[in-house]
């Protein structure tokens, strides 16, 4: 079943049916606009109106021959306090037993109806129930698109309908601008303008504004605004807000989107995958789905650096959540994207991974290796114009330089690490100044303090180069030896606080003077 809207105008062609299972969307200054709407609605099938006594009584001011109640079923909103989407869904489902189409007329004064009808998700939760049940749903708002309220409700809630409309009673020529309208998964070109024409070239008749290109019409695959979550983005002591879709991790995300979709897709940063992997990722689903998709990633184990958030926005993502944002925080920045698109030319998956860290450039190296890969990592630093540390320890009394190797937690490629006797080089690619503190304490599960009796920090490439030359003299004049690390998970979030008065940490002892066992 469908209704053909375009008999306003007097030409049914001119724009697609309305269909059961939709939910339409207008926005007029003109009660006489708005009734005209109703009318055609209800000329084939049973229509329920909602609408509050005020708005009411200023439709019966213009429609006081033929009153609503002649054509449809009205129910007027009676004052309350506050009012559920249960109980709004409750109301619909009883009032709608013998309808085929709901109406719901506003103001934004309105406390009730603009209140309900102002909720993303109580729109993404209406849109579902009209699926669901059948039903052909217009919501249609008494305003203008001017005024501050009207383009504030337009720029956050018009994409969650099949179809915008803004009816406008002009003097002397009324306009109807349809803003989008989907079929399907298609979108038709935006801001598709009807006009009445003049008495001089006959008047009573509302003229298409051309929206071809080239003659033809122009389609974009536009899915609705949902919200997808895989699943590790949403750590097992949390709950995802009731309107996110969630995904296998193992989908194949790439292909879960049509070209064109407006949804928004969260992926978690996973500890055991690397940053290459991720990006390549995002870089795929971004050229599939195209620049409507919102892409985000939400840190779940440790922070991503600068330098990666860069790449991964390049890349197509559209923000990196840090990991103290919760899911409901999160939530409320998507309701802040619904107009976002992807601006830049997307480059060539060839040029972003020329920005990549090499993958085997992680943990510890042997010293020529270190040297080696450092004055890479430095050439690269200089080209994308980041920020490098390197770090030189002198281990303190009582600790050895292959435990603090051996604590070395492998966080990110470019952090890496080697020892000439027992000074300890630790450079830290893309890392600012203000950072090395908390990144060592990360990487090592204490802070540097407790670890080193002194120690240097270099963040020019000269300083840098100096200090690997100064290291591969050290190397071959006192040799060197492959650690004997052991396996250690020191704790990211670990606090060293109850070390501050030990430094440098004691040494550990077999036996105690006096044991009855020292002979």
């Amino acid at each position: 079943m469908s209704i053909k809207l375009g008999r306003l105008i007097g030409d049914e062609s001119v724009l697609p049916p309305l269909q059961f299972g939709e939910v339409h969307a207008c926005l007029s200054d003109s009660r006489n606009w708005l009734l005209s709407v109703v009318k055609e609605l209800s000329k084939a099938h049973a229509t329920q109106v909602f609408l509050s006594r005020d708005t009411h009584r200023l439709l019966k001011q213009v429609d006081a021959n033929a009153p609503l109640t002649a054509y449809v079923g009205v129910a007027e909103w009676k004052y309350r306090s506050k009012m559920k989407q249960s109980d709004l869904f409750n109301l619909l489902d009883k009032m709608s037993q013998h309808a085929d189409c709901i109406v719901f007329i506003s103001q934004f004064s309105d406390p009730l109806i603009a209140h309900l009808l102002n909720d993303r998700e109580t729109l993404l939760l209406l849109a579902r129930w009209a699926l669901n049940r059948n039903k052909l749903v217009w919501v249609a708002y008494l305003g203008d698109e001017t005024t501050p309220l009207g383009r504030s409700w337009l720029r956050a809630h018009r994409m969650s309908f099949t179809s915008m409309h803004l009816m406008e009673e002009g003097r002397p020529f009324s306009v109807w601008t349809i803003m989008h309208w989907f079929v399907g998964d298609d979108l038709l070109q935006e801001e598709i303008t009807l006009q009445r024409l003049s008495e001089e070239q006959g008047g009573g008749y509302l003229k298409v504004t051309p929206f071809e290109s080239e003659g033809k019409p122009t389609f974009k695959r536009l899915a609705g605004s949902m919200v997808y979550a895989v699943s590790d983005a949403v750590k097992p002591t949390e709950i995802a807000p009731n309107h996110w879709q969630m995904l296998s991790h193992t989908a194949r995300l790439e292909d879960a989107f049509k070209q064109g979709s407006n949804d928004t897709l969260i992926i978690h940063d996973s500890l055991t995958a690397s940053r290459k992997q991720l990006i390549e990722l995002v870089y795929r689903i971004r050229s599939n789905a195209g620049p409507f998709l919102k892409i985000i990633i939400r840190e779940v184990d440790y922070r991503i650096r600068h330098h990666d958030e860069r790449i991964l926005v390049n890349a197509g993502a559209t923000y990196v959540a840090p990991k103290p944002l919760s899911l409901d925080e999160i939530d409320s920045i998507i309701d802040c994207l619904p107009m976002w698109q992807f601006e830049g030319n997307l480059p060539e998956l060839a040029t972003l991974q020329q920005l990549f860290v090499p993958s085997e450039v992680e943990g510890y190296l042997a010293p020529p290796q270190f040297s080696q890969q450092v004055r890479r990592m430095t050439e690269l630093a200089n080209y994308q114009k980041v920020d490098i540390q390197l770090i030189v320890g002198v281990v303190a009394t009582g600790i050895k330089a292959d435990a603090i190797l051996s604590r070395f937690a492998v966080r990110r490629q470019g952090d890496v690490c080697t020892a000439v006797g027992n000074t300890v080089y630790i450079f830290l690619f893309a890392c600012e100044k203000s950072e090395v503190d908390r990144t060592l304490l990360q990487l090592l599960g204490f802070s540097s303090r407790n670890l080193f009796s002194r120690e240097a920090r270099f963040d020019s490439t000269f300083a840098i180069k100096e200090a690997l030359d100064e290291l591969l003299v050290i190397a071959d004049a006192q040799g060197w030896r492959p650690p004997e690390l052991v396996s250690s998970s020191p704790d990211s979030e670990q606090n060293d606080n109850q070390f501050e008065y030990f430094h440098p940490l004691p040494a550990p002892v077999a036996r105690v003077r006096g044991d009855s066992n020292d002979a």
